[in-house]
């Protein structure tokens, strides 16, 4: 068995209230003879709109639908978790700044500058562009930062070259967006930013995945909480290792790392009493960074944690009877409204099946426990492993299928009608299908044309 994630339509609306898209959403259901008396699960984003406990599409949909069950995309909430731990003042400024170099740059002839520095660089550099700090792309966060610690050295240069420049304007931001990077808080926050970002790239790329499911997601995110809490518990001996790397890349362009002035009374920062550049910036800018990021993936993920606890039991060997009761009681018209003693006697039947094939075995997501459930012999554990395995964890198959739309409604060809629209989405999305040219050509023929497709 495998789990498939498929484009139906692109749909037009001009009614984006909660109760004006559920309708739409249960309409082209049926429309497309899907049976929503099945429906189980149901995803989105966080906004108001589609995740609203009363007037969001998710509760009207829940209203007709009861055991449809709604997730917050586990990504966006992983992106919801990265961008305000980044509301900290500095890691925002270091972050905007590098966003605006990325803008400085995009231009070919201030790109042809940095590009000249990098092919005549005797060390081997393997990245040639800076990469845009996208909101949307999650993952290309990260490289967007390393990329640009990558080609630290290069982009001073390269703004230094351009600041000389007759252009005012030009030269002018050159020298500002110089000045701002050429400081010692910057490039600690960008270290800082680096490696944090690096623990939550392999969270991001997983929870993208079609075949996982809500089980294996949290796992990976309380692993991800815990290795940052080891980090926060050791916080002086793993900033030590950033701080020596900053003082290494300051010495090499000649910036002093200091501690800025100190008042008696400061309140727009932090103003604590030592005399090491290291104690400063790890108390005021890495240890407040890494405490919201922990706070804020333990408080966004605390949803998905609560819905995971009934449907946990199915796939382990522990004592669970209450959580696989409260889950088959909720399911109870999918398992044909059986006794609760015997989906009891099922559900010890298939814990023993669990202990026999040994603990390094037991099955770590929905997927591979189908595997082993025979459906003869337990088909109310089978069923209940079907909807925790179908489950949605996150919307990135849809956001792929828009980031068609910028191939499909190019400037030469924006006009379209719907069904054309729809038509092309499909060849774009679903390229693994296969095309009979002459089932096109019998299609084709039965509308009235100028052109006679047969003769």
């Amino acid at each position: 068995m495998i789990i498939k994630e498929e484009f139906l339509q692109f749909v037009h609306t001009t009614d984006t209230t909660g109760k004006g898209l559920a309708d739409i959403i249960i309409q082209n259901l049926h429309s497309f003879g899907i049976e929503t008396k099945y429906l189980r699960g149901q995803c989105y984003d966080g906004c108001a709109s589609m995740s609203g406990q009363f007037n969001g599409v998710q509760a009207i949909i829940r209203q007709s639908y009861p055991l449809a069950t709604y997730v917050h995309c586990a990504a966006h909430v992983l992106n919801l978790a990265v961008s305000y731990s980044c509301s900290i003042q500095e890691i925002r400024n270091c972050l905007g700044t590098i966003s605006k170099v990325r803008d400085f740059f995009i231009y070919p002839k201030r790109k042809d500058v940095l590009k000249n520095e990098i092919e005549e660089s005797q060390e081997c550099i393997t990245k040639k562009t800076l990469k845009r700090l996208c909101a949307t792309r999650w993952v290309e966060r990260f490289y967007a930062v390393n990329d640009f610690l990558e080609l630290f050295e290069y982009v001073i240069e390269s703004l230094f070259i351009i600041s000389k420049w007759n252009d005012t304007d030009t030269s002018s931001q050159a020298s500002n967006l110089r000045t701002s990077i050429l400081k010692g808080d910057f490039i600690i926050c960008l270290l800082i930013v680096n490696k944090v970002f690096s623990y939550g790239l392999p969270l991001s790329k997983q929870l993208q995945r079609i075949n996982i499911d809500l089980g294996e997601a949290m796992d990976l995110a309380e692993d991800t909480i815990k290795e940052l809490k080891s980090i926060r518990s050791n916080a002086e001996s793993e900033f030590h290792k950033i701080f020596e790397n900053a003082l290494t890349l300051a010495n090499k362009l000649d910036i002093n790392i200091s501690i800025p002035r100190i008042t008696g009374r400061q309140t727009k920062r932090v103003n604590i009493e030592t005399n090491s550049p290291e104690s400063y910036f790890r108390v005021t800018f890495f240890i407040p960074y890494l405490d919201t990021f922990i706070d804020q993936l333990n408080s966004r993920f605390v949803n998905q944690k609560m819905l995971l606890l009934d449907f946990k039991s199915l796939i382990s060997t522990d004592e669970n009877e209450a959580h696989f009761i409260r889950l088959a009681q909720k399911y109870m018209v999918d398992l044909n409204e059986c006794e609760e003693s015997v989906l009891l006697a099922e559900f010890k039947l298939w814990q023993r099946r669990l202990e026999n094939i040994g603990s390094s075995n037991i099955p770590k997501n929905a997927m591979e426990a189908i595997v082993l459930c025979n459906r003869q012999v337990y088909p109310s554990v089978f069923k209940l492993l079907q909807i925790f395995a179908t489950l949605p964890v996150s919307t990135a198959s849809s956001e792929r299928s828009f980031s068609n739309l910028k191939r499909i409604k190019t400037y030469l060809r924006n006009t379209m009608s719907q069904g054309r629209l729809n038509g092309l989405a499909m060849l774009a999305i679903h390229k693994e299908v296969g095309i009979d040219v002459d089932e096109v050509i019998d299609q084709l023929s039965l509308k009235k044309r100028r052109l006679d497709f047969l003769l």
